[in-house]
C-alpha cells in the first residue's frame, strides 16, 4: 500500500470514528445507560454492518440508476430509529440506574444504527468505493491493507469516545447522567430531523 492509500485510511478511519452523528451519540448513550460493555458492542458494529454495504455501494456505482430514492429510504428508516433511541435517553430517570429493567440490545441498536444511516453509503459510493476500486487494479492487497488501517482506527475512534465517556460516567453524579442522557437524546433526535428531511427530499427533488 502506497503512502497515498495509507494516509487516506487514516485520516478517513479516524475522521469517521469521532465525526459527531449516529453512532458516536448510540455509543455514547448506551456506556452512560448500561456500562463501558455495551459501548463497545455499538463500536464494533462497523465490521460486521459494513461488508454488505461495500459490496451494495460498489455493484451501484456501475449502475447509478434510482441511488437518491435508495438513499430517501434509507435516511426515513434511520430517521424513525434514531427518534427511538432519543425516546428512550430523554425519558431515563436517575432513580432506575440501580436496576435497570431494560436490556440493553446494543448490538441490534448499533448494525441498525448503521443499516439505517445513509453516511456509509455515501462515503463507500463517493470516496471509499472509488479508492478501493482503484487500489485492487493490480492485486488485492493494497485494497485489504486499506480496509484493515480504516477500520482499525475507525473501531479504535470510537472505543476511546466508549472509554472516555465511561471514565467520565463513575466520575458524575447521578443527577448529571439524567441531563447528559437529555443532552445525547436532543442531539440524536436533531440528527433524525435532518435525516428525515434529506429522506423527503430526495423524493421531491
Amino acid at each position: 500500500m502506497d503512502w497515498k492509500l495509507l494516509s487516506a485510511s487514516i485520516v478517513l478511519g479516524i475522521f469517521s470514528g469521532l465525526t459527531p452523528g449516529p453512532l458516536l451519540y448510540l455509543t455514547m448513550s448506551q456506556t452512560l445507560r448500561f456500562g463501558l460493555r455495551e459501548g463497545i458492542k455499538i463500536a464494533l458494529t462497523p465490521i460486521l454492518a459494513d461488508p454488505p454495504i461495500i459490496l451494495l455501494t460498489l455493484m451501484v456505482l456501475k449502475r447509478l440508476v434510482h441511488v437518491n430514492y435508495i438513499l430517501g429510504v434509507i435516511d426515513l428508516f434511520g430517521a424513525a430509529l434514531l427518534v427511538y433511541v432519543a425516546y428512550e435517553s430523554l425519558t431515563f430517570r436517575p432513580r432506575a440506574w440501580a436496576a435497570q429493567a431494560t436490556k440493553p440490545h446494543s448490538l441490534v441498536k448499533g448494525l441498525a444504527a448503521n443499516f439505517f444511516n445513509p453516511h456509509p453509503y455515501l462515503f463507500w459510493l463517493a470516496v471509499g468505493g472509488p479508492l478501493l476500486l482503484k487500489a485492487s487494479r493490480e492485486n488485492a492487497l493494497p485494497a485489504v491493507g486499506f480496509l484493515l488501517v480504516f477500520y482499525g482506527l475507525l473501531v479504535g475512534s470510537i472505543f476511546g469516545a466508549a472509554l472516555l465517556t465511561d471514565r467520565f460516567r463513575q466520575s458524575l453524579p447521578p443527577r448529571a447522567y439524567f441531563w447528559l442522557l437529555r443532552v445525547l437524546g436532543i442531539l440524536l433526535l436533531a440528527t433524525a430531523a435532518w435525516l428525515l428531511w434529506d429522506g423527503l427530499r430526495a423524493f421531491l427533488i
